[in-house]
């Protein structure tokens, strides 16, 4: 939810926010559907599920374990602000990474879960970023915006 309201401001703002925010958006959407396939081809427990004696602090979740969508979608922001902001590229990463340890922690994820979300996260947002963002941006403004620059 997070993610979804840090893209609804970036669109608020000013042009170049706005073409930000549609790429972490266009990442999101890439990573989620690689997650969701993988989610449902793996089917792998969550490891509270199979040791009892963890504490998840309350957290009870129904889908399954692997890749942490957490993880994938933390890195896939995470990215993409590090590629168009490299001066802050450090402090976003090392946010990504307290994410992903924190599923860790939680006792939601095992650690190839959050290892393979950052994986996917990192590698989906250098596909949107070097391929697939202009090809997006492109079509809809030719074909919904009637030529129209989108930013």
């Amino acid at each position: 939810m997070f993610l979804i309201g840090l893209v609804i401001i970036l669109f608020i703002l000013e042009d170049n926010m706005r073409s930000l925010g549609f790429e972490i958006a266009c990442a999101l959407i890439v990573s989620s559907i690689i997650v969701q396939v993988l989610k449902r081809t793996f089917s792998r427990n969550r490891p509270y599920w199979i040791l009892k004696n963890l504490n998840t602090y309350g957290i009870d979740l129904s889908d399954y374990s692997f890749p942490s969508g957490h993880s994938a979608a933390s890195f896939s922001t995470c990215t993409i602000i590090a590629l168009n902001y490299p001066k802050i590229a450090l402090f976003v990463i090392f946010i990504g990474f307290l994410v992903a340890i924190s599923r860790i922690y939680l006792a939601v994820h095992y650690p190839t879960d959050v290892l393979a979300g950052i994986i996917i996260g990192v590698i989906s947002s250098l596909i949107v970023h070097y391929k697939l963002y202009e090809l997006i941006s492109t079509y809809i403004q030719n074909n919904f915006l009637g030529g129209r620059v989108l930013w």
